[in-house]
């Protein structure tokens, strides 16, 4: 049942003959509860009547039968005995008494066949009367009035079927016209689908898929973008490599050869760190934020020692006075693989972007509004036209003569999106620098333990 229609048919029959089926043996029990009170009623009427007759005297007379039953009247039977002796009975009544309990109803067999039957005794208790039905003439009684209740059940249920697959039928139909478009539509065609007058079901539907739409188109204009860019980034270290080779192949004093070298080795170092780069936008651009129920603990103090170990060379190399100020411990939570990455590109640009003998502040501070990352140093700086443009992929400020590819903090701002942390950045009023605050909202208290 993969069809959306033939489910909901299927459902909504099933549920009325389930309905159907109830309601016929409510009624079938029902109506045979009530039949039986009325027919034990009428026996124990003209049982009544027969007692009331005894009691005038005629009980002296010798029992005759009765005249040659109809169809009908032999599903009644009746006896009346007088001091222990038959006096009276039905042409179809037994000789022997119909039952063996002398007042009240009880059902019982006479020649094979089932009988209801009611017992009395007259006035002076010497008379003894049973008046009986055959319960084959209330089962016909009975079949005959649930045949007039349920036959119109039995013949609109089909016609209910009907009526229920063409409702359903049409409430489908905006589907099916989605349907019909999505499979004309080319692989490439992202274009917004339209349904006027669709219900609110497959409006939403509709909204959801466009906006799929949008965001796939999104992404491959960023991807293309993304390919062309990189293709020209990568394009300069590997230019640059290739002539520090031709200058070292055809140099002949050995200083020359070896000032070659180095150059070919720092523009393989550019071009490994740019293809590092590369990747790890290329995993963040796939990647969505978890919810905080789904996100380890960590220590974020530990994180931020752990991505300055390696940079301490870098900071001794230009006399930078690193200053980093954590507590103890700073649990929160989130991805700490990403976290890492975060910080220490903004660790690294510091580093780069400050000059020799200069300083880079690293503080933890936990704020009203959640754990923060201060990140300072004491460069040039930037203007606010320059903050802006921050994230744009390959944008390196001009006149800057750091070694760098321009992809940093495109990869900050997407960590930042995908972990939920805000980024301002501004002027350091201390050391005259660029400040980076990264905050991180507080999190619901869980069950994790801090590692």
């Amino acid at each position: 049942m993969r069809s959306l229609q033939t489910r909901v048919v299927a459902l909504v029959l099933a549920g009325v003959c389930t309905l159907w089926l109830i309601a016929a043996i409510m009624i079938w029990f029902d109506g045979r509860h009530e039949l039986d009170e009325l027919l034990d009623s009428h026996l124990a009427q003209a049982a009544t009547l027969l007692v009331a007759q005894a009691s005038d005297g005629e009980l002296e007379h010798q029992y005759e039968e009765a005249a040659k039953l109809t169809r009908f009247d032999r599903r009644v039977a009746f006896q009346m005995w007088h001091e222990g002796r038959l006096q009276w009975r039905s042409a179809n009544a037994p000789t022997t008494p119909m039952m063996q309990q002398d007042r009240g109803f009880a059902s019982t067999s006479i020649d094979g066949k089932q009988w209801r039957v009611f017992a009395t005794r007259g006035k002076d208790s010497d008379v003894q009367l049973f008046v009986g039905e055959q319960l084959d003439a209330r089962a016909d009684i009975l079949t005959a009035l649930l045949r007039g209740m349920l036959l119109p059940l039995a013949v609109g249920l089909p016609l209910l079927a009907l009526v229920v697959w063409l409702a359903v039928f049409r409430g489908l139909q905006p589907l099916r016209a989605l349907r019909t478009q999505l499979r004309q539509r080319a692989p490439a065609e992202l274009t917004a689908i339209g349904l006027p007058g669709a219900p609110e079901e497959v409006e939403s539907l509709t909204i959801a898929l466009n906006d799929l739409f949008a965001r796939i188109g999104s992404l491959i204009e960023n991807e293309r973008r993304f390919t062309q860019d990189a293709a020209h980034e990568l394009r300069t270290p590997i230019a640059a490599i290739r002539a520090q080779a031709q200058v070292a192949a055809s140099a002949s004093a050995p200083a020359d050869v070896q000032a070659a070298l180095q150059k070919t080795l720092r523009g393989c170092d550019r071009a490994s760190h740019l293809v590092d780069q590369l990747l790890q936008l290329a995993r963040l651009d796939g990647a969505q934020q978890p919810s905080q129920q789904q996100q380890p603990r960590f220590d974020l103090a530990r994180v931020v020692e752990r991505v300055l170990a390696p940079l301490l060379d870098d900071a001794a190399a230009k006399r930078i006075a690193l200053e980093v100020d954590v507590p103890d411990h700073c649990a929160m939570a989130g991805d700490e693989a990403l976290i890492g990455i975060l910080l220490r590109n903004l660790c690294d640009n510091a580093l780069r972007y400050s000059p020799n003998g200069g300083q880079v502040r690293v503080r933890i501070a936990d704020a009203a509004t959640g754990l923060q990352v201060n990140i300072e140093d004491s460069g040039p700086g930037m203007t606010a036209a320059q903050i802006a443009r921050l994230g744009e992929r390959f944008y390196r400020v001009a006149g800057n003569d750091a070694e760098g590819s321009g992809l940093g903090w495109s990869i900050v701002r997407r960590i930042a999106a995908v972990t939920g942390a805000k980024l301002d950045i501004g002027s350091s009023a201390e050391l005259g620098g660029l400040r980076v605050t990264v905050t991180w909202p507080r999190a619901e208290p869980t069950g994790g333990t801090q590692r």
